[in-house]
């Protein structure tokens, strides 16, 4: 719980190689351009969860050896995002700047960091405006997670998106005001309905209406009399949040019965029994206690709850949802630590999990349950951290062989 500024002579620890580490307090002022100066820094830079303000320092380009994340997300920076910041050209995981209050556009030079490939790419809820630059088709590596929602980015979708092959999931454009059709060469990805498919991905925005016709720059031959909206509203897609920044997921195929979008801080809609896809409820700011009904989803593949400010306890009826095989994740970013009581010893029912299984910053008590070592698959991330559990690490543990990312 740290306050005031961060001091400028931090960028004296020129030698620190692995992680600098100030997330989850309460600092506030500007990020100190000296900190640029830790030119050996190669893993982790991670300021979020603060209140920072003024504009990003061009200095920071200097960390350029990151290979991990980059994250300065939920503060309240300003300004536009520095070009130089594309020099991180070794940056596999997390680039993380949204929720801030940030303008201009996505430099163009950011298509120089063509080494992201796994929970990549996030600068959402800003004011950023102008269309998306056609150089981030250079990453040609990118799996998962592209979020720009909720800013004010406008024109047609680059064409050049569609080279990314290996992307899977996670592609977060709504509430913008993107238009003209979805380009075919996305929709050439082999994973298109789990990126838009009935979701609202796209929500938002003015797909289906021609860029001409917004701008009043159409050809007069080609103007129509009336200017029509979509015929049809999409209806919204399903993502998953990281340990330390945005993380993975599947979209839904049926949409829920209601929007997932939720700017009023209601309560988490429910969805038919027969939902199977993923459920992305993540950073709404949704209240209220976690619905037991979703333990009826037997068909969900993906389960994300993070940055919200949910109460009460965890379901154990969660543990029913068998088909869970992208993620489980439960994360208070902002550490309010809202959900409390134990960690139910039914959610080592989810063997199928294959990414990630996170409950952490929440409130959680009581020991670690012995089932949780039946996760057997997951890949890359087993979160518990910042909650107040107590008594012994479950031996069982050491049986999740798969884990090669984060034990947390």
């Amino acid at each position: 719980a740290l306050s005031k500024s961060v001091p400028t002579e931090l960028g004296k620890l020129t030698k620190v190689a692995d992680e600098f580490l100030l997330a989850g307090n309460f600092f506030t002022g500007a990020i100190p351009s000296q900190l640029g100066q830790m030119s050996s820094l190669s893993k982790h830079f991670q300021a979020m969860a603060n209140l920072l303000s003024s504009t990003i320092p061009t200095q920071l380009g200097g960390l350029e050896k990151l290979d991990e994340s980059f994250l300065i997300h939920q503060n309240r920076l300003s300004g536009t995002m520095p070009t130089q910041l594309g020099g991180f050209t070794s940056l596999k995981s997390y680039f993380s700047a949204g929720a801030n209050g940030l303008t201009g556009t996505v430099p163009s030079e950011f298509g120089l960091m063509t080494s992201l490939n796994s929970t990549a790419f996030w600068v959402g809820s800003n004011s950023l405006e102008g269309t998306l630059p056609t150089q981030l088709g250079q990453w040609s590596s990118v799996r998962t997670h592209f979020w720009v929602e909720d800013n004010q980015l406008s024109g047609a979708v680059p064409t050049e998106l569609g080279r990314w092959s290996a992307f899977k999931t996670n592609l977060r454009l709504y509430n913008n005001s993107f238009c003209d059709d979805v380009p075919s060469e996305i929709a050439a990805l082999s994973t298109l309905s789990s990126l838009f498919g009935d979701s609202t991905a796209t929500q938002g925005n003015s797909f289906g209406t021609g860029c001409c016709q917004l701008s009043g720059t159409c050809a007069p031959s080609f103007v129509p009399t009336t200017i029509q909206s979509p015929t049809q509203s999409p209806t919204r897609f399903h993502t998953k949040a990281p340990s330390f920044a945005p993380t993975t997921t599947q979209p839904p195929t049926q949409s829920p019965t209601q929007s997932p979008t939720n700017a009023t801080g209601n309560t988490l809609p429910l969805v038919d029994s027969g939902y199977d896809s993923l459920l992305d409820y993540g950073g709404q700011d949704y209240t209220g206690t976690i619905p037991t009904e979703f333990g009826l989803l037997t068909g969900a593949t993906g389960l994300y709850l993070s940055d919200n400010s949910l109460t009460g306890t965890l379901p154990t009826e969660l543990g029913n949802m068998a088909s869970l095989d992208d993620f489980f994740a439960i994360e208070d970013q902002v550490g309010a630590g809202l959900i409390t009581g134990e960690l139910p010893t039914e959610f080592g029912k989810l063997a199928k999990l294959t990414q990630q299984f996170t409950v952490s910053r929440l409130a959680l008590s009581k020991s670690v349950p012995t089932e949780l070592g039946k996760l057997t698959k997951v890949a890359d991330e087993f979160l518990l951290a910042g909650n107040f559990f107590t008594g012994a690490i479950p031996s069982q543990l050491g049986q999740m062989s798969s884990l090669s990312k984060h034990f947390q």
